[in-house]
């Protein structure tokens, strides 16, 4: 809204809003600025400056001649013509998504490009990124899978103005692929140019899933050490593995950015992983770990190894010919006596996905159990996050010794470790939510834990997620256990607390990255 005085004013009723302020010296500097921001396209070829015809739409081969010889008849300059839907069908309905040349209006597509290309005139061809599920093209996109899909993974499909229709998913490589081979195959027929329609998409419902999970990143094998494993994988074993815990003071051996460790002497011993949904398929692994005597870690399974190589001092990776779901990962010993291993964690990759989210926790974990893993600095660097949530302070504000300076120095020990690891990382922190103390008793002591951790986010200049204020500050765990969403211990949540702080900081996080 433009003011009297010369102001500009924006507002919004919900989310959240980003604003970049631009300044410059002129309105070539404010461009040059503006596309920094914004990315600079490579300079479009002269031609494309040009005089296009277009319409909706040229029905036929002879139309499109016709419209361009009447250009010329009329000295009018002509760069490009477009043609529209009609290329690829008879009507409006029913074929978009065959991106094929309907050979009943345009029986010569070739010839006709090569005729215009004679005149100076381009061949420009509409694309959308939907394919009808009454198109020619229909099962070879299902066949390909590279369409979107529901919630069981099969391929979503709506009704939209041109008819029941499936979306093109440019998430998936192998959707991009055929989408880029398709293009290829009418370029080398002549086609100079393409317009790609309706890419907002123009119809996207919400319940519509891209392929934009994730690689399942570090994983340990939590089970095997008799604690909580993930949902999402199962982890089981053979022979003898002792568990190594940073909670544990009397654990003298160096452990890493899982707090934990599972340790052998079993030269039979082995581990297995099995995940559970195939879009967390991986087709590299590298294992995190310490050893002695010649004890090294290596995998088996549906798969074989491309290569093995360190890629750290306790680092190995292992590249793999396809993208596997289960893996195994056993002993090798390259010494003659008995030696030791030590793992530490397994990242699960697939080269493929340029994004990965990495969980790393223990139960009953403090602060101080994590700054006594001397191996954290090293692993947190060959992760190489973007970003690293620290979530910690509940079990230190319950214990009995809770020291307000303990967590303090705890976290600046941590914030400065993850600094050496990752300096350009972002850090967010988040507090820990409302509990009770012992006989149920409203306490402030997660008031003081949430204090501590908004001062040091502040002198750092960091972001936090204030988790105890979002659940609405001391005693507030009372009405989460009224409404189901908090354990009978007034402590942890239930399934579906966790599940709505999930959501809740989910939609904080995506907000501020927005």
């Amino acid at each position: 809204m433009l003011h009297e005085n010369n102001t500009v004013k924006y507002s919004t009723v919900s989310g959240t809003i980003n604003y970049c302020v631009i300044a410059g010296d002129s309105w070539y500097d404010l461009e040059d600025q503006y596309t920094q921001l914004t990315g600079r396209q490579p300079l479009p070829p002269r031609w494309a400056f040009g005089n296009f015809s277009s319409r909706f739409g040229y029905h036929s081969q002879d139309q499109v001649i016709a419209t361009v010889n009447k250009f010329f008849q009329d000295s009018i300059p002509l760069e490009a013509v477009i043609i529209d839907i009609y290329w690829f069908g008879k009507g409006i309905f029913g074929d978009m998504g065959r991106l094929d040349w309907y050979k009943d209006s345009f029986p010569e597509p070739i010839k006709m490009m090569q005729t215009l290309k004679s005149e100076g005139v381009k061949t420009i061809l509409v694309t959308e990124p939907f394919i009808l599920t009454t198109s020619s093209r229909w099962q070879e996109a299902v066949n390909n899978q590279v369409l979107a899909t529901d919630t069981t993974g099969k391929p979503f499909t709506y009704d939209f103005y041109f008819g029941n229709t499936g979306l093109l998913d440019i998430f998936k490589p192998q959707a991009k692929e055929w989408f880029w081979n398709i293009y290829k195959g009418l370029t080398n027929q002549g086609v100079d140019g393409w317009w790609g329609d309706l890419g907002e998409p123009e119809v996207h419902p919400a319940e519509l899933q891209h392929d934009t999970l994730p690689q399942r990143g570090m994983i340990f094998p939590f089970a095997v050490a008799g604690s909580n494993n993930p949902t999402d994988f199962k982890s089981t074993a053979i022979g003898n593995w002792e568990t190594l815990k940073s909670t544990d003071n009397r654990v003298t051996e160096s452990l890493g950015v899982n707090g934990i460790a599972l340790y052998t002497k079993d030269i039979k011993a082995t581990i297995t992983i099995k995940i559970k949904s195939e879009n967390s398929q991986f087709n590299r692994v590298r294992i995190f770990y310490s050893a002695k005597g010649g004890y090294s870690p290596t995998i088996s399974g549906a798969f074989s190894q491309l290569k093995s190589t360190m890629t750290g001092d306790h680092e190995r990776a292992f590249t793999i010919n396809k993208k596997a779901d289960s893996l195994t990962l056993s002993i090798a010993n390259t010494g003659s006596a008995e030696g030791e291993l030590i793992i530490h964690g397994i990242m699960l990759e697939d080269t493929n996905s340029k994004f990965s989210y990495n969980v790393s926790g223990l139960n009953g974990a403090t602060t101080a159990s994590f700054v006594r893993c001397k191996m954290l600095q090293s692993e947190v660097a060959s992760i190489k996050p973007t970003i690293v949530i620290i979530s910690l302070g509940t079990n230190d504000a319950y214990g009995p010794t809770f020291s307000p300076t303990e967590l303090e120095n705890n976290l600046e020990a941590l914030i400065a470790t993850l600094h050496q690891s990752v300096p350009n990382a972002q850090i967010v922190l988040t507090t820990p939510g409302d509990f009770l103390a012992k006989g149920h008793r409203t306490t402030a002591r997660p008031h003081i834990a949430a204090a501590v951790i908004n001062n040091i986010a502040q002198k750092h200049n960091l972001r936090v997620w204030d988790f105890y204020k979002v659940m609405g500050g001391k005693g507030s765990i009372r009405s989460w256990r009224a409404k189901g969403l908090a354990a009978p211990d007034y402590i942890h949540l239930s399934k579906d607390g966790y599940r709505a702080q999930g959501q809740l900081f989910f939609e904080w996080l995506t907000g501020l990255n927005t």
